[in-house]
């Protein structure tokens, strides 16, 4: 690794900066306390907040945030993006027009009267105003055009004239100066829809093209307005207004400036054939763009797929219709859990066999269909996640440490990223017994791989997400992993109960942990597994698709789709009891470490 490096800084010492600093501020409001709750903000802002930092953007995430937070928020945000040359905002929320001013709603806003809006409303020209002082050009969305809420009772305590000369619907007109595009969801006056799916229909619509390469702002909000105004049958038009002073690419694409080829050419022939996983994140980092780019990411892939998937062989032609195919041969299980060696995970058999993945129920959401028969070969699951005290085992014994900075909770409801946090400080008390947070795809990959030298010939992988699926549902068919639904979520899994900080928490039980939990906290379920739901997000080998369509008959993960983005499951001890149905289902940035998400891993069955 050190020579390398070696040779990356040999040969790339004469580069100037390769990237622009962009800085993003995402909010999502919906648990409103004196106001209708609105289902989609939260999801439209961990999805937009995964789209950015998938583009290169940092980004401070906020979700349901009262007055002292969004103000917080947005003073941090101006301070973060000073100098940068691209800061981006987007809200997603209730906000209201007053007098031709806009407005954005904290959760625990109560406008009675109209002294309340200036009082406890964040008018929008400050956030602008704010981020013109700070960042060269800027970028405003907003999914904010709603009914206002509070129309009534303003119009009650401000008069029939005066409320009719003062309010109006949806947001009103923004005037920009240089250096800034502002996009709405709807036309000025008019009224946005929250959607009836994950995400509202501007939303939707955002992430269907924000990370579409070489496409100027201007085209991109185009496509979305076509796109949001065809979803709405024509109900609803996005709209938008601009001062900037040159081209704005979300998503560039650029080939390697001509003076870089050389340099381009010399790094790859200095790394050689032979340069392995290193050498090629190496190329990646200083080319993502370059001459052999495409065909290192081709072999990272590779190196990445062994050590996650072992080859089961090309699956055979399918038996003709009048031919009925032959029966799947399972070999039984251990009698027990079992152990590969003495850093290794202890490991339960499952039977394997025939199983659905993906929700059958007709309102389910899009993500977990269509329900998707499965057949699964027999496999061995580690009965609990990997452990602090494994992760510092591994430190220890390779020398190598897992990257510093990890997305914590902040007191005032906002996820945001920590330089210092990491799988032994997540935001939390932790000790050796509890589950290692704080990594990412690839440092369970790298784990994945350490076990293997541990004990060779193992071939520990990560689970598919048809395994552990199937290992969540362990043989029952109810929308939980338990009986009782989400009223008897505590007696079973660490989740966002009454006793957490959190406002979307279960009042109705409290399962003892406000935060994390040691690992085998909770009752096993049937097939003797630990932790499945709750405690923590896990990741899968898969590659994030929008839906099932297409996933493998036998099992196997998902290699195609947004591969820089893998699948999440079982929820985590921050989340409400509807997260941890056992077809629920995100994707995140493989890069990205989360002091709610973990791992574990399964071996195929001897």
């Amino acid at each position: 690794m050190r020579i390398i490096i070696g040779i990356v800084l040999l040969v790339m010492s004469a580069l100037p900066g390769l990237a622009d600093r962009r800085v993003a501020l995402v909010i999502g409001n919906g648990a409103y306390r004196a106001a209708p709750e609105l289902p989609n903000p939260t999801n439209d802002a961990r999805a937009i907040t995964a789209a950015l930092e998938e583009i290169g953007f940092e980004v401070t995430a906020g979700l349901d945030l009262d007055g002292a937070g969004l103000r917080a928020a947005i003073r941090d945000f101006s301070r973060r993006a000073e100098g940068a040359d691209l800061a981006l905002f987007f809200y997603a929320g209730h906000g209201i027009q007053m007098a031709g001013r806009n407005y954005l709603i904290p959760t625990d806003a109560a406008l009675e009267r109209e002294g309340d809006v200036e009082l406890y409303a964040m008018p929008l020209d400050l956030v602008i105003a704010g981020m013109e002082r700070s960042a060269k050009t800027n970028v405003v969305l907003l999914d904010a055009c709603r009914d206002n809420p509070f129309e009534t009772q303003l119009a009650r305590s401000m008069g029939r004239a005066r409320s009719a000369a003062l309010l109006g619907r949806g947001l009103a007109p923004v005037e920009t100066v240089g250096g800034i595009f502002v996009g709405f969801a709807t036309d000025p006056g008019k009224v946005a829809y929250d959607g009836a799916g994950d995400h509202s229909p501007f939303t939707e619509a955002v992430l269907d093209h924000v990370a579409t390469e070489g496409l100027e702002i201007n085209q991109m909000m185009t496509r979305v307005r076509a796109d949001v105004f065809d979803t709405t049958a024509g109900r609803q038009r996005p709209w938008s207004t601009s001062s900037l002073l040159r081209e704005l690419y979300l998503t560039p694409a650029e080939a390697p400036p001509p003076d870089d080829t050389e340099r381009d050419i010399a790094l790859w022939q200095a790394l050689g054939e032979a340069a392995g996983p290193a050498g090629y994140r190496a190329y990646l980092d200083a080319f993502p763009r370059g001459i052999f780019a495409e065909v290192a990411r081709a072999r990272l892939g590779q190196f990445e797929t062994a050590a996650l998937v072992p080859d089961r062989g090309t699956a055979p032609p399918e038996a003709p219709a009048e031919v009925e195919a032959p029966p799947v041969e399972t070999a039984p299980p251990p009698a027990g859990p079992t152990r590969d060696c003495a850093a290794c995970p202890e490991l339960v058999a499952l039977p394997g066999g025939e199983t659905v993945l993906g929700a059958t129920e007709a309102g389910a959401p899009a993500a977990e269909k269509p329900a998707t028969p499965q057949t699964l070969a027999p496999f061995l699951m580690a009965a609990r996640e990997v452990s602090v005290g494994l992760v510092r085992r591994y430190e220890a014994e390779t020398g190598q440490q897992v990257p510093r900075g990890c997305y914590v909770w902040t007191p005032d409801g906002r996820m945001r990223k920590d330089a210092a946090a990491f799988w032994g400080a997540p935001g939390y008390p932790v000790n050796d017994a509890s589950p290692a947070a704080c990594l990412n795809w690839e440092d369970a990959v790298r784990l994945t791989a350490w076990l293997n030298e541990q004990a060779p010939g193992a071939g520990y992988r990560l689970p598919t997400e048809g395994e552990f699926e199937y290992a969540l549902k362990a043989g029952g068919d109810g929308p939980f992993p338990w009986e009782g639904g989400a009223e008897a979520a505590c007696a079973h899994a660490n989740a966002a109960d009454a006793e957490s900080r959190f406002r979307w928490r279960n009042t109705a039980c409290a399962d003892g942990a406000p935060e994390i939990a040691a690992r085998g906290s909770y009752p096993a379920n049937a097939f003797g597994l630990f932790d499945l739901s709750g405690n923590l997000w896990e990741w899968t080998a898969d590659c994030w698709n929008d839906s099932h369509a297409g996933a493998p008959a036998d099992g196997r993960a998902r290699t195609d789709g947004r591969c820089a983005s893998r699948v999440l499951r079982g929820g985590s001890w921050d989340d409400p009891p509807a997260n941890l149905r056992v077809t629920y289902r995100v994707g995140i940035p493989a890069t990205q470490r989360q002091a709610n998400v973990g791992m574990r891993v399964v071996r195929d069955a001897p």
